[in-house]
């Protein structure tokens, strides 16, 4: 027995029920039903007696038996001396169950299952022992002792066993239900987790097994399908992003690095620039920036949907968009650094990626929780002094834009009055004048 009792999830526990279900496979599942005896009257006899018949009722014939009750140590409930592949039974129950019939019978499963599992070449070394001890617990249940185990485990108060209670029953629940084919109801409320929960409800709705099988097959292999599909339109589309990158890369590079130095360029190459890179390409920029914030968006969903289900971490790595090498930086300190490699010069933002995807997010969050907010009996009012007022700052500018077009007109006409002065009159007037 072991105070720190072991919580096995669903997976496990099916995992390693089908471990057992491979070496020793129980095409007919029976519950065994153990002889009535009164606690007064328990003898070693009768125990010895018991673990024959347990024995056979698993289909081992012709094994000589050794069944006592004895003294163990602290804690011990039972032992299983031999544990080769011999014909042979050597158990020992503590001498504390020797009057309480229900616990002597659930040890000695325990222990008879012990010797099943290294009959049949199921035995873990050390330092993995104590999963020996789990497999027995499973194996009692799988065998049909699993009644006997409940209620032999917790009788008079004893808490016997390496599983929780809780496992237990999740592992009679489940191979009555898979194995047995007993319904649920009759074994009390699921309520193990939602998706055991479903799983045996999908299990008891259709009697034929192998058409579920297959449903289940199918649609798996479906939803495998369209992600994959998924999967191969989202590298497309990235291509096309990076091909669309590495294009603005060498624009730059050829434009502002290869061409010309910035510290040294003309003025007309510093115009021409600015105005290919900022001007005429705004639609450009606000589909480059759209971009970002979708591709922003999806790495921080999938990255969420895999966190869920696995570890997936994306680091910020300072590599190469063309040669996919790791580049120094000229400067740590800084959030943007500019990276160099042998055919591009490019910016890097140091911070992780999920800092901006966070930002994006709850930035997004904001402005919904905001129109939320505005949506009460004033909403109206609001919207239109917000109209009102962005009307208003559209005729304040249009009025400025004409009084500057007025101002320019009146300097422009007095500036080509000025020209056609004689150069005389005009060398008086900007004189004296």
């Amino acid at each position: 027995m072991n105070s720190n009792r072991i919580e096995l999830s669903v997976r496990q526990i099916l995992t390693h029920l089908h471990d057992i279900e491979k070496i020793a496979p129980r095409k007919n599942f029976r519950i065994y039903i153990p002889s009535k005896i009164a606690d007064s009257d328990v003898t070693q006899e009768l125990l010895q007696n018991e673990a024959k018949k347990m024995m056979d009722f698993l289909g081992l014939t012709g094994f000589e038996y050794d069944v006592t009750y004895a003294c163990t140590a602290e804690g011990v409930a039972g032992n299983c001396m031999n544990n080769g592949a011999e014909k042979s039974v050597h158990i020992q129950v503590s001498y504390d169950f020797m009057d309480n019939w229900t616990s002597s019978v659930a040890v000695l499963a325990h222990e008879i299952c012990h010797k099943v599992l290294f009959y049949y070449g199921l035995y873990k070394p050390e330092p993995f022992g104590d999963m020996n001890e789990v497999y027995a617990e499973l194996a009692t249940i799988y065998f049909g002792f699993g009644e006997i185990i409940l209620a032999g485990y917790n009788k008079d108060g004893l808490s016997l066993g390496y599983l929780t209670a809780k496992t237990y029953r999740k592992i009679n629940l489940l191979v009555c239900v898979v194995c047995g084919n007993i319904r649920s109801e009759v074994l009390g409320h699921l309520g193990i987790d939602s998706m055991t929960d479903r799983a045996v409800k999908l299990w008891e709705s259709e009697e034929e097994k192998a058409k579920l099988l297959q449903d289940c097959f199918v649609k798996a292999e479906q939803q495998t399908a369209e992600y994959h599909k998924n999967i191969l339109q989202a590298e497309k589309v990235l291509a096309q992003c990076k091909k669309d990158v590495l294009a603005e890369f060498e624009l730059m590079d050829k434009t502002c690095f290869k061409d010309f130095s910035l510290h040294r360029s003309t003025p007309l190459q510093t115009f021409l620039f600015i105005y290919d890179n900022f001007c005429s390409k705004e639609y450009h920029s606000d589909m480059t920036e759209s971009m970002n914030r979708v591709l922003c968006e999806s790495l921080y969903t999938l990255h969420n949907t895999y966190q869920q289900y696995g570890d997936l971490e994306l680091n910020n790595d300072s590599v190469s968009p063309e040669s996919g090498k790791s580049c120094e930086g000229k400067s740590n300190k800084v959030r943007y650094v500019m990276m160099e490699c042998p055919n591009f010069h490019y910016t890097v933002d140091t911070q992780p990626w999920n800092v901006a995807a966070l930002r994006y997010i709850n930035d997004k969050k904001k402005e919904e929780e905001e129109i939320t907010q505005r949506k009460c009996d004033k909403c109206t009012k609001c919207l239109d002094q917000k109209m009102l007022e962005k009307i208003n700052a559209i005729r304040s500018d249009a009025t400025n834009r004409i009084d500057d077009l007025k101002r320019n007109e009146r300097r422009r006409a007095k500036e080509e009055f000025f020209a056609k002065m004689p150069l005389l009159l005009r060398w008086i007037v900007s004189r004296y004048i």
